[in-house]
């Protein structure tokens, strides 16, 4: 705030611009904050779609190939490509 021109000082008033300095930074830590549950979320996803690819991995095995577990597979794996996408994404833009 310090290194704001004093017209812009005078021009808001005592008080006011540190008040919206305030408020920006709440949302930026509402920002942050909806960011890491988002992550939180797809992580959560991504560990349920594993589960799934491997449950059906597994009933493929004991039942051999079956178009319909092949589709569903492919579909989990798109899933999950695009859920670690998004957390690898997200993760980087905290650093």
């Amino acid at each position: 705030l310090e290194n704001l021109p004093p017209k812009v000082m005078d021009a808001f008033g005592e008080g006011v611009v540190e008040q919206i300095t305030k408020q920006i930074n709440e949302k930026i830590k509402e920002t942050l904050s909806a960011d890491s549950e988002s992550v939180t979320l797809a992580k959560n996803v991504l560990q349920g779609l594993k589960m799934a690819r491997g449950n059906l991995i597994d009933s493929m095995a004991k039942i051999g190939y079956n178009e319909a577990l092949s589709e569903r597979l492919t579909a989990i794996e798109k899933q999950i490509a695009e859920n670690e996408a998004l957390i690898v994404a997200e993760e980087s833009q905290k650093s």
